[in-house]
């Protein structure tokens, strides 16, 4: 049934649609983060459509996520030359994205 996935699918989109608003409004767009938001959200609204194949599609959506901002971490470094201080909102993000990802790969399990 769609409907339990309904709740954590429109929290992670929310998290992702958040994350690259704050990009924005910081001005400090950081492509491969808003390509790894991308990736979870169209994954996130596939689930709502009850796809055969919704579970895979999140686990590799998580998995390509965790990648992709671990190399952006390993490309640019835990300190914001911007602000000089650590990324903290980016591990924020990303913890919260991860565990929405893990508790939607449930529902979708458990069905």
């Amino acid at each position: 049934m769609k409907s339990n996935r309904l709740l954590p699918s429109a929290l992670l989109i929310a998290v992702q649609v958040i994350d690259v608003l704050v990009h924005f409004l910081v001005d400090q767009t950081e492509p491969m983060r808003i390509a790894s938001n991308t990736i979870v959200l169209l994954a996130a609204l596939w689930s709502l459509s009850g796809a055969a194949h919704s579970r895979a599609a999140i686990a590799l959506a998580g998995t390509a996520y965790l990648g992709l901002n671990a190399f952006f971490l390993f490309q640019n470094g835990l300190i914001n030359p911007a602000t000089n201080a650590m990324r903290i909102p980016l591990f924020g993000f990303v913890g919260a994205s991860l565990l929405l990802i893990a508790w939607l790969e449930k529902r979708i399990r458990t069905r």
